[in-house]
């Protein structure tokens, strides 16, 4: 859960520079722990999957798709699968690789838990970007 933590951390323009020193190391460790590489064309899951994991993208683009709509493309630092782990239902869509290669780190609904319940700052941050994803759903509707 400490790991994951870093995910959420804030950039400032007096921080970025060095961070992003840190950030190779940092994610390098991630995703040899959490992380997983697929191809373009590859599925990261699919409607219908029980999985509950939320998948944070390291690198790269994945398409959600559902009954061949684009709901929206995941790119370098957003995550995707939360609605389907917070509510413990099946997936609701397809999530496409559509870059050349992406890395994810495979985010366990456990350590998710526990870093919103030990992290409020993390927490308001999660609840915050779920919100604005709901917002724009609802008014490209």
């Amino acid at each position: 859960v400490f790991l994951i933590k870093g995910l959420y951390h804030e950039l400032t323009p007096s921080n970025r520079d060095q961070k992003q020193l840190l950030d190779d190391n940092y994610v390098s460790k991630l995703m040899q722990r959490y992380g997983k590489t697929l191809n373009q064309g590859e599925l990261l899951f699919q409607a219908g999957d029980q999985a509950h994991c939320m998948y944070y993208v390291v690198r790269g683009e994945v398409q959600l798709i559902k009954n061949s709509q684009v709901l929206r493309v995941a790119q370098t630092g957003d995550y995707l699968g939360e609605m389907a782990l917070l509510s413990q239902s099946p997936a609701i869509a397809d999530a496409i690789v559509i870059s050349e290669q992406a890395e994810v780190l495979v985010i366990a609904p456990e350590n998710l838990e526990t870093l919103l319940l030990d992290e409020p700052t993390v927490a308001m941050k999660f609840l915050r970007e779920m919100a604005t994803r709901f917002q724009q759903q609802h008014q490209s509707s």
